[in-house]
């Protein structure tokens, strides 16, 4: 058993590389992503587009994503009681959990589209010889 700032997991299991990763995010209800550095975790924007809150450690690349309380939170590198206690907020509010969700979805969406139409835009230009 893992005792994780007072919350008690019984079963971590790590499942290695996967071909069912949306199948897997629809089990969960937050991801918790505490990595050190990491310029910029496809998992964060992966599960945020699968309705995920997040709770992200400030030194990776997507913290520029997350808005505080509305897709997700951002703790400091390191610190296993803030992320305990966000763990607890989202158990104690399934309600908040749901919303926090769904904007988080929101958000992946709008950037996933914002990235589409500018990288199209830039091919298009370089086609037509335009910087």
């Amino acid at each position: 058993m893992v005792d994780f700032g007072g919350i008690r997991i019984k079963d971590v299991r790590f499942l290695g590389l996967r071909d069912d990763v949306v199948e897997l995010y629809q089990q969960c209800s937050v991801l918790v992503h505490p990595a050190l550095v990491d310029a910029g975790p496809k998992v964060v924007n992966e599960a945020m587009a699968c309705g995920l809150p997040v709770i992200v450690a400030d030194g990776i690349g997507t913290t520029r994503i997350v808005s505080e309380g509305e897709n997700g939170f951002v703790v400091p590198s390191r610190d296993s009681n803030a992320i305990a206690h966000y763990l607890r907020f989202f158990y104690n509010h399934p309600s908040e959990t749901e919303r926090m969700g769904h904007n988080a979805r929101v958000t992946a969406l709008a950037l996933g589209l914002e990235n589409h139409v500018r990288q199209l835009t830039d091919q298009i230009y370089s086609l037509a010889g335009r910087a």
